[in-house]
Parts: structure tokens; C-alpha cells; sequence
């Protein structure tokens, strides 16, 4: 996608850039509902599947992560004339982010279970809507 960047704001790029919004609104909502699963059992004490299945979810936010920059650097080329993605700007999501590191590393499981319901969690929600939104945003005028 990112080689098209450099046509500005043309169709190709427009239509990329869409396709990667749709495609990362439903991995979204699927690492929600990951991180949800996993707080349900970390709430009930764990096991050694949920620290998989949170493996998991946590490389895919990384991934994530690498996503959103990508589709904010194509979007500027856009006339949308959006700010997309400040949610995941630092501070706000870094904070989210270290916390979540600091509580596997303490195997702090209750802390882990807060952060993810009530800082991951609504990222997310807050990431699909935004993607949904601009998403459409992008499609063709006519």
C-alpha cells in the first residue's frame, strides 16, 4: 500500500487504502474479542491457555500498532483532512501499553484483567469506529 503513497490522493490509493480499513475494522473487532475472553478468565484465575490466547492478542496489537502508522501516513495524502488514529497517539496509548508490559511482568493478573477491559478494550471499540468511518469516507464520489 505504502508504494502507491506516492501518487497523491488518486483512486488506486483511495481504493488501498479502504480495503486496508475494511480488512483492519475486522481484525479489530476479533482482538476485541480476544482481549475479552482473556479478561473473563484472568477475572477467574487463569490458565495456561489464557496466557496463550494473550500472547497472541498482544503480538496481533502489535501488528495493530504497525497498521494504524501505515494507514495514517496514507490518509495524509487523502483530502480528508483528518487527524485519523489519535487515539494511539503517545502519551494516551503508550501509558496503556507500558502498563500492560509492567503487569505480565509482575504476573500482576488482576491489574492485567483492569487494563485490558477498561483501557485495550475501548481502544479498540474507539479503532474499529474510526476505521469504519473512514472507510466510507473513502469511497468512490459519484
Amino acid at each position: 500500500m505504502m508504494e502507491i503513497a506516492g501518487s497523491r490522493d488518486s483512486a488506486e490509493l483511495r481504493n488501498a487504502l479502504r480495503r486496508a480499513l475494511a480488512e483492519g475494522s475486522e481484525n479489530v473487532r476479533a482482538l476485541e474479542g480476544s482481549f475479552r475472553r482473556c479478561v473473563s478468565n484472568l477475572r477467574l484465575g487463569g490458565s495456561g491457555q489464557n496466557l496463550a490466547e494473550l500472547s497472541d492478542a498482544i503480538a496481533s496489537l502489535a501488528l495493530l500498532t504497525e497498521l494504524v502508522g501505515q494507514l495514517r501516513t496514507g490518509l495524509l495524502v487523502t483530502d480528508l483532512e483528518a487527524r485519523p488514529f489519535s487515539m494511539w497517539q503517545i502519551p494516551s496509548s503508550a501509558e496503556a501499553f507500558q502498563g500492560l508490559v509492567k503487569a505480565l511482568e509482575e504476573k500482576d493478573w488482576v491489574f492485567l484483567a483492569d487494563l485490558l477491559e477498561y483501557e485495550i478494550c475501548p481502544l479498540m471499540l474507539e479503532t474499529d469506529k474510526e476505521m469504519s468511518q473512514l472507510s466510507k469516507r473513502l469511497e468512490p464520489r459519484g
